[in-house]
């Protein structure tokens, strides 16, 4: 359900008001779906009239012919042309609009309107989208620029493939109006849905070639009777569940700070990242516990991440009994479904000691709430997904903590009262104290050749005969530091000098080893540099939402790359060829002559990645990816010198498809000579898998200046490994390891924002959204020095 509701736009504000509902005890009994056949309307004026379809709901619909009218960039206050319909809708409930229509001739230009209110509230009471005013709710029946329509077709309020718009609430109850005025004749329409629950995530029918009539509801049925008392919270602690219960790797361990002075941990063995929950898992704990059928369970957990790495943060949760809000079963034991808890909040959002943390992601994202079909005793299964993690409380509230966590998600103190009765066995007693026998440690250096600035990779060994290592701190001769246990690609200026390990045990016992390397001097580069750009464009919208090619191209013409690599720009054709417009621009900026490149995602997509080259391509060719991508390539000669470029753009949504493009895309790129430079948008972030694959044949530009210290960012997006480029680092520039005749020597992600323009509509939900981008992506830029 998570996935499902991040899938259709839902924001943090509009989940807390559907958990609030829910848990107010809001059932289908006291608020009807309300279904209106558009042509039953009894106010018509303008240019809407009736006509005959035995296609359409009742055998009629309304139509807005094309007059050839231009599109409305807003509802009119006073229109000339609408129709209206009244019904009767319930106040503070929030309602999904849905619309059924046809385009005349199935034309992209026929297939919008704006729909306006007597009485719609925002969720917090202010009006909008009133008879009236200038605000209107806009639906658009082509799901997505290029997306294409084919006769009658349900759509909401929402732009975008799966994208929920904003639901509607109304300030009083009882009989409201409804009106209709066109954004673009040649719209029909047939029926109009307010749901607040059957059609409140799902839509009724199909986007296209829809045959989907919703008849028209009946009479309500009596009230219910009065709903049961609340349900109590339920609070586990870790010495309630007996040893019995544990299995595999999980143990119970003695921790002062712990509820009850007890956790059940799994501790870090260094196995991978699990990306399904098992149906007979090895490494789990269960427990039982009692709660009513129909309540919605918020579920928290408190843990500590060992080391505090977000490598040892995550669990699957499953149940005995569990449903979702219609009564399907989901995350059941026994299956593969499960839901999942990471106790830290997003990529690069740190952990820090204990902390609250529930089934959702993000910052200020709550997961689905856990439904049981019946009530009484239900079990709960935790199994691991990465081991080092540490629990002391499992929380399921339907009351206490419904909206909001029990304390901190970092460094919290919070422990609530257990509600088990009796419990599992006695809290183990606390550790010895450590003896203070000190550590042993080991390193060895090596690189590829003496020549500076030289990349080392240290190898490192260090153990405790009666304890553990807490720390490694690295010095080398040119006063950096590390606290990597084996750091790598260090560059080390000329000379000859010291690296020194030294580390410390858990009683404060320390030991030192070292290692002298030598560095030469290197030759003069020959041949300059080379300066490399990546960029997704977002089809040349900003985040003011206005498309503006040519400020596409005056930012790249200000960045002056040699080679860039572009993603999201279209090509729909004719005058609106948008990479012909951005080339054409570009020329004009500059002076010169650009080459490029395209291809689309699929054979028949119009959009796709772009090559742009100040040097002409010697040839091109391309591969199409599995789930609808592609990869652009161009073989360019420099100065007498070969560099076979490539454009990507991986998919958005599963870790899983983004590391089977990725190894197609190493499989592609290996059939052609050195040097190779990748640049895209990967849509995944430094420390994911799919990056590790990456980086396994080809260096990661950003990562590689950092080390060198030669990053650059700007004040509001520091230099780090999460650098942002979008929510966090996804948009990359990767140089072959093989390729010795280029060195990065630098890497930028600079400012792109517009701090004297603060129309800012498309936020990318970071603390710097204060200034207008030409994208919702900001630029990677990699500078190469041929060797």
């Amino acid at each position: 359900m998570e996935r499902l509701l991040r899938s259709f736009g839902f924001r943090s504000l509009t989940t807390f008001i559907i958990l609030a509902w829910l848990s107010l005890g809001v059932a289908s009994a006291q608020t009807t779906d309300v279904v209106l056949y558009a042509s039953e309307a009894p106010v018509r004026v303008g240019n809407w009239s009736v006509t005959a379809d035995p296609e359409a709901a009742g055998g009629a619909r309304i139509s807005n012919t094309d007059l050839g009218a231009p599109k409305q960039s807003a509802p009119l206050a006073s229109p000339s042309s609408y129709f209206e319909m009244t019904f009767t809708a319930q106040a503070g409930i929030p309602y999904r609009l849905w619309v059924r229509g046809k385009a005349q001739d199935d034309f992209y230009g026929n297939d919008s309107i704006w729909a306006q209110f007597s009485n719609s509230v925002t969720a917090l009471g202010s009006p909008v989208y009133r008879i009236g005013t200038t605000s209107g709710a806009d639906i658009n029946l082509e799901e997505c620029s290029g997306c294409g329509l084919s006769g009658w077709g349900w759509q909401d309020n929402g732009w975008g493939i799966g994208t929920l718009g904003p639901l509607i609430t109304f300030g009083s109850s009882g009989a409201q109006t409804i009106r209709i005025q066109a954004r673009e004749d040649g719209y029909r329409i047939d029926q109009i849905v307010l749901s607040p629950l059957n059609y409140l995530i799902l839509s009724p029918g199909l986007a296209k070639n829809d045959r989907t009539i919703i008849p028209k509801p009946v009479a309500p049925p009596p009230p219910p009777p009065p709903a049961p008392p609340a349900a109590s919270d339920v609070v586990i602690w870790a010495n309630d569940i007996p040893l019995s219960n544990l299995f595999g790797n999980w143990t119970r361990a003695y921790e002062a700070s712990a509820a009850g002075q007890t956790v059940v941990r799994s501790p870090d063995l260094g196995g991978g990242k699990i990306s399904t929950p098992s149906a007979n898992p090895s490494n789990y704990f269960h427990m039982t516990f009692d709660a009513e059928a129909g309540r919605a369970y918020r579920l928290w957990i408190r843990g500590k991440a060992q080391g505090d790495s977000p490598y040892n943060d995550s669990v699957f949760v499953q149940f005995s009994g569990s449903v979702n809000a219609t009564g399907s079963p989901v995350y059941r034991i026994g299956t593969t479904s499960g839901t999942e808890i990471n106790l830290e909040e997003c990529s690069g959002g740190g952990l820090s000691g204990w902390g609250w943390q529930d089934n959702g992601w993000g910052v200020g994202v709550m997961g689905p709430v856990i439904y049981f079909a019946s009530s009484g005793p239900q079990t709960i299964r935790v199994q691991t997904r990465e081991d080092g993690l540490s629990i002391d409380q499992i929380v399921l509230s339907a009351q206490n903590y419904l909206n909001s966590a029990p304390g901190s998600q970092r460094n919290d103190g919070t422990i609530l009262p257990s509600t088990i009765d009796g419990g599992g066995d006695p809290t183990p007693p606390p550790p010895p104290p450590p003896v203070n026998q000190p550590p042993q440690v080991t390193i060895s250096a090596s690189s590829t050749n003496g020549l500076a600035p030289l990349p080392v990779n240290f190898t490192s060994n260090a153990s405790d005969p009666d304890g553990s290592i807490s720390s490694y701190s690295w010095t080398f001769g040119d006063g950096n530091n590390s606290t990597q246990l084996f750091p790598s690609n260090v560059y080390l200026s000329p000379g000859t000098f010291t690296a020194r390990l030294t580390v410390t045990d858990n009683a404060g016992a320390t030991a030192s080893a070292s290692v002298v390397i030598t560095v030469n001097s290197p030759a003069p580069p020959a041949g300059g540099q080379l300066k490399v750009l990546s960029w997704n464009v977002a089809f040349g919208q900003g985040t003011d939402g206005v498309y503006n090619i040519d400020r596409t191209a005056t930012y790249i013409a200000n960045l002056n790359p040699d080679l860039a690599g572009l993603c999201e720009i279209p090509r729909y054709g004719g005058a609106d060829d948008r990479v012909v417009q951005l080339v054409n621009a570009l020329n004009q900026r500059t002076g010169r002559t650009w080459y490029w490149t395209w291809i689309g995602k699929t054979p028949t997509d119009y959009e796709g990645n772009l090559i742009l080259s100040k040097y002409p391509l010697v040839s091109t060719s391309h591969r199409y990816l599995s789930t609808a991508r592609s990869v652009a390539q161009a073989t360019i000669n420099i100065n007498g010198r070969t560099v076979n470029f490539f454009a990507t753009h991986l998919d958005p949504n599963s870790s899983s498809i983004r590391n089977t493009q990725v190894n197609e895309l190493k499989s592609f790129m290996a059939g052609f000579a050195e040097s190779r430079i990748v640049v895209g948008d990967f849509n995944a972030g430094p420390d994911t898998g799919e990056m590790a694959n990456m980086a396994s044949a080809y260096f990661d530009g950003w990562a590689e200046s950092m080390a060198r210290a030669t990053a650059t960012g700007y004040p509001d997006n520091p230099v780090g490994m999460h650098t942002r480029t979008r929510r966090g680092r996804i948009d990359y520039v990767y140089l072959s390891r093989g390729a010795s005749a280029l060195a990065v020597t630098s890497a930028q992600v600079p400012d792109s924002r517009d701090l004297n323009n603060r129309n800012v509509t498309v936020f990318l939900g970071t603390a710097d959204d204060r200034g207008v981008r030409p994208s919702d992506h900001n630029h990677m830029i990699v500078t190469f020095n041929w060797r």
